[in-house]
């Protein structure tokens, strides 16, 4: 598995998001186009290419975007590899990509005080969370992880919260149990990007925990050709 981040520029302009146009779908240029907000169109772009930039960098050949399609709960995979699964997610001024050969959740979120509610917890969670010295944090990683599951199984929040429970393991480790279920379905691993950014990955199969590595705009951007 790998995990990727990439920052936002500082200066966001119009000619540079236009340098991303060539390398994503026709389709996908007219959707970011209408977004509004310049920094809406980098974090949707530089997702697509961080798809695009690993998919080269696994297998070495050129990337097509006709070969996405998406499942009845509206999330992307391949369609002509089985072994390539990817997800994006993004929050403030990061962006974050993962890959693996099994399905695959990634969820970042910005650290900002909020009235989280326990309905999304189960019990046990709520108590985690009560208990820890900085509750706010805990509950971010309880939540990404949580996100990233329902990510790694393709169901978006159609699933109930409170379904399963997350399980954060010194060091970060996460282990997702299903309802009565003795042992962890999937597994992951959260993650602080700065101090106040919160991230967490989950699939099956994970072996090891997962590096993150760290790409520039420019880099990302000159990956593609």
């Amino acid at each position: 598995m790998d995990v990727w981040i990439c920052r936002l520029p500082e200066e966001k302009r119009e000619q540079d998001i236009a340098a991303v146009f060539p390398y994503l779908m026709r389709e996908r240029i007219a959707r970011l186009q209408r977004f509004h907000r310049l920094e809406d169109q980098f974090r949707s772009a530089l997702g697509d290419l961080l798809i695009r930039y690993l998919y080269q960098k696994h297998y070495g050949k050129e990337w097509n975007w006709k070969w996405i399609e998406r499942n009845r709960f509206g999330k992307p995979y391949l369609s002509t590899d089985s072994c390539f699964h990817f997800n994006v997610s993004h929050a403030g001024e990061w962006i974050a990509c993962t890959v693996h050969d099994s399905p695959v959740g990634i969820d970042i979120e910005q650290i900002k005080p909020i009235d989280y509610a326990a309905a999304f917890l189960t019990n046990n969670e709520c108590r985690t969370v009560a208990l820890d010295v900085s509750p706010l944090r805990k509950f971010y990683q309880i939540w990404t992880a949580k996100e990233s599951f329902l990510k790694a199984c393709g169901v978006g929040l159609s699933r109930s919260l409170t379904s399963f429970e997350v399980v954060i393991q010194q060091g970060g480790q996460i282990d997702i149990y299903e309802e009565r279920d003795l042992l962890a379905w999937m597994t992951g691993n959260t993650y602080w990007v700065e101090a106040d950014y919160a991230l967490s990955v989950c699939a099956e199969n994970i072996h090891e925990t997962p590096a993150i590595y760290e790409i520039t705009y420019q880099s990302l951007l000159s990956g593609q050709k």
